[in-house]
């Protein structure tokens, strides 16, 4: 047998003996129970009066490097009633500078729905051009 051959069984053979010993040894091993995380009663629901900010209003960011203007970010929150439901929706939108477009180009927007209690997003919808 060549010495590739003989290399190559003992690498395969050092795997499925690796691999034996530890399946035998967390068989053979006692399982220890893993607790139930127990959810914190403040962090369940967010309280209107916690937002960052409140429907109606706008965020606006100017983004730079060194000096250089790179870009900006607005943000806007709105109420809107859905199927029945009332929503808090987020709309964003994100753009690179003209002073950096000729290196790169960047556009994006979207709208994320909220539960209004908790803040968690339901569904997102989003648009973006690179």
């Amino acid at each position: 047998m060549n010495t590739d051959r003989k290399a190559l069984l003992a690498i395969v053979f050092t795997g499925l003996a690796a691999s034996a010993t530890l399946g035998l040894v967390s068989a053979l091993l006692p399982g220890r129970e893993v607790a139930e995380p127990v959810p914190d009663p403040q962090a369940s629901r967010i309280r209107p009066s916690v937002r960052p900010f409140g429907p109606g209003e706008q965020l606006a960011y100017a983004l730079g490097w060194n000096g250089v203007p790179c870009g900006s970010v607005r943000m806007g929150l709105k109420e809107e009633v859905k199927e029945g439901r009332k929503w808090l929706v987020l709309n964003y939108e994100v753009r690179n500078a003209e002073a950096i477009a000729w290196a790169w180009s960047y556009w994006t927007r979207g709208e994320t729905y909220l539960d209004p209690e908790t803040l968690l997003p339901d569904t997102s919808s989003r648009t973006s051009i690179r």
